[in-house]
């Protein structure tokens, strides 16, 4: 069965990792289409080059078309248009250079046919975790929002058709996946810091920073700040120095894009009603600094004020933070699952479009996840209860939480194939519990 693909990739300096995500892509890889996002690029287009001559695969390798534009989302969008454009094959396959496929032989993409975009599966122990989509239909047109971050969700005018595909895993940069350990894992990230530090510096201009570039290198400083990684620093003090970088590199950051403290009180209003699509990094940049302030001996009181100001930027995501951290809850305890993810539900997202770095778990009051666990919760409840009017109420909940779920086309298709059926039963059992009780 051919199931070569056209694999879309860009990167930015990952010299440290993109061989071994090449091998992994090796069994589907028909034809490469690399965009180079680097101003001043290591070997990381070398090796891609070598690599694809060594395994006579095509690769149309080009630079970043948004020069000078620092959203992502557009970074992404070139790749996918380009590839729609050139590829020879049926389908596209978007793959970072920092991720790993695996494959179990199952793989077969003729089994698709039905569906435009395909999301693979890990499989983890009895569960089943689905990744992000990652298989395109040549052909469909979308991309990702202006502002959202790669890991988003594409969009498309057009009516998709959703599904999962069986046989093919995609693994992150973690040490849980077993492809590298935290020595390769501190490499990459500490190379990364550097690299894009250097090249911040390199291409200033004495008017303006790439502040884009800026705050990933602050980003990679902080993502190797932890305690098993420590080992790997040169002493102590480089550990300690690297901390102190991310922290500035961080400030420097809010402060070129106006979101440090003094604006940041000043324009309050003006930040809570803007839909400028950085408000997200001005939030991770503030949750970052606390933490890293704290682990450098500032006390709470010295450092509290930076929370305070990732919830000026972004209110909707530190009140979801809010409602986890004081609603804390034991999966066995209904009531408790029931309040929270109502609370949540209820939540609005001030700024709609920008989805930077907001995961799977993020706070939309219509996450099939949200209504998924208040559905159980409630069903739960209901079964358990001997109050004949809380039992009415609470599988009433249950009846319209799954229903909302199944009237979306977007969240039914979400939700994989057990869930779907867990939800079914449930709706079924509710109806017939409620039925009895009216």
């Amino acid at each position: 069965m051919n199931n070569k693909v056209c694999v879309m990739m860009m990167a930015a300096n990952e010299e440290a990792v993109i061989e071994k995500c090449l091998d992994s892509i090796k069994p589907i890889a028909g034809m490469i289409v690399f965009q180079n996002n680097s101003k001043n690029p290591d070997r990381t287009c070398s090796i891609v080059k070598e690599w694809c001559a060594k395994n006579k695969i095509t690769l149309h390798l080009y630079d970043l078309i948004n020069q000078g534009d620092w959203d992502p989302a557009l970074h992404r969008n070139d790749v996918f248009k380009v590839a729609n454009k050139m590829s020879t094959f049926e389908w596209l396959f978007r793959m970072d250079c920092d991720e790993w496929c695996t494959f179990d032989g199952e793989m077969d993409l003729s089994e698709y046919k039905k569906y435009h975009v395909l999301s693979p599966c890990n499989r983890v122990g009895s569960g089943t975790v689905f990744l992000r989509a990652a298989f395109y239909r040549k052909g469909i047109e979308g991309g990702w929002p202006e502002g959202q971050a790669a890991h988003e969700e594409f969009h498309s005018e057009q009516d998709l058709n959703y599904g999962y595909i069986k046989g093919i895993s995609v693994h992150a940069l973690t040490k849980a996946t077993g492809l590298h350990d935290d020595k390769g894992i501190f490499q990459k990230y500490y190379r990364e810091a550097l690299g894009l530090e250097r090249q911040v510096l390199a291409e200033f201009d004495g008017k303006k920073l790439d502040t884009y570039h800026l705050w990933y290198a602050a980003r990679s400083y902080a993502d190797i700040m932890d305690e098993r990684y420590r080992k790997y620093f040169l002493s102590e003090d480089h550990f300690r120095h690297c901390m102190r970088r991310s922290i500035y590199l961080f400030e420097t950051f809010l402060k070129e894009n106006k979101m440090d403290e003094k604006e940041i009180y000043f324009e309050k209003y003006h930040f809570i009603n803007s839909d400028r699509t950085w408000l997200d990094y001005g939030y991770l940049a503030y949750i970052n600094i606390y933490h890293l302030s704290r682990s450098i001996g500032k006390s709470f009181l010295d450092s509290v004020g930076h929370l305070h100001s990732a919830s000026i930027l972004n209110p909707w995501r530190a009140e979801g933070l809010n409602i986890m951290r004081e609603h804390y809850y034991d999966v066995e305890d209904w009531y408790s699952l029931f309040s929270v993810t109502s609370k949540m539900k209820t939540l609005k997202n001030p700024f709609p479009q920008n989805g930077l770095f907001v995961d799977s778990m993020s706070y939309y009051d219509y996450n099939s996840q949200i209504l998924d666990n208040r559905s159980l919760s409630a069903y739960w409840i209901a079964r358990k209860t001997d109050d004949k009017q809380e039992k009415t109420y609470y599988y009433g909940e249950s009846i319209k939480d799954i229903e909302n779920i199944f009237k979306s086309k977007r969240l039914s298709n979400a939700i994989p194939t057990d869930t779907k059926k867990r939800l079914e039963e449930n709706l079924a059992i509710s109806k017939d519990h409620l039925k009895k009780l009216l």
